[in-house]
């Protein structure tokens, strides 16, 4: 039974080595995983994937080991854990504190791993977060510094073009104006019981003419300075 046990405690002894050795390879992946350095990491996989094959063998001795103990205690095997063998051997101080100790020795580790190995999950899952950023980010400089000139062109093109509708919304709006002035005071000349009228359909008249040509000049005003403003990004 006792060299079951040291046979137990060895086979501990060498699954720490292994998984310490995997939690060194998981610390220097994390280093390769923020570098960005594929090589590194490809290295490092195959390096876990030896120690990993190893670790397998190992730790199928372990569960024979286990299993022999189990038979010479007469104890179920599918629900023996080496927890349950440690309690077991509470009456044996010596067996009991060593394989205790590698025990939790062990179980530490491991745990460390797990801490690492999410860790650099979460580095990995941020790193991919960062270069897309990163390469929409380029995509985006360079799609603007390549139609920076031709955006900036479309969009003052646009806005004359709206500024020559609007100049011409207003002619409208003074030729029917004065369109109702002159109405007004033609019909005020029609109708003989009102003509004691007639000075407000001569004023209505008049200013109905005054803003029909007031609104030429101004239309064409304005499409002289669209006509300044045109030729003049041109030539910047």
């Amino acid at each position: 039974m006792a060299s079951l046990i040291d046979l137990l405690i060895d086979d501990l002894n060498n699954e720490d080595t292994g998984y310490n050795k995997l939690l060194d390879l998981s610390n220097d992946k994390t280093s390769a995983i923020v570098k960005g350095d594929v090589d590194e990491l490809q290295k490092i996989f195959l390096q876990e994937q030896k120690l990993i094959e190893e670790l397998e063998t190992v730790e199928q001795k372990r569960q024979e080991d286990v299993k022999e103990i189990c038979s010479i205690l007469r104890l179920p095997y599918e629900q023996i854990r080496v927890e349950h063998i440690v309690q077991i051997l509470e009456k044996k101080p010596k067996e009991h504190d060593a394989l205790e100790e590698v025990y939790l020795r062990l179980k530490r580790t491991l745990n460390q791993l797990t801490t690492v190995n999410d860790n650099n999950k979460r580095v990995a899952i941020l790193g991919n977060i960062r270069r897309k950023i990163k390469k929409q980010y380029h995509f985006m400089q360079e799609s603007t510094d390549k139609f920076k000139n031709e955006e900036l062109i479309l969009r003052d093109y646009l806005a004359i073009e709206r500024t020559k509708l609007a100049n011409v919304r207003t002619l409208f709006s003074y030729i029917r104006t004065s369109l109702y002035l002159l109405t007004a005071g033609i019909g005020i000349f029609q109708i003989e019981s009102i003509s004691r009228l007639d000075g407000l359909a001569w004023v209505c008249v008049a200013t109905g003419v005054i803003l029909f040509i007031l609104g030429f000049i101004r239309y064409f005003q304005m499409g002289k300075q669209l006509k300044g403003y045109v030729k003049q990004s041109h030539c910047d």
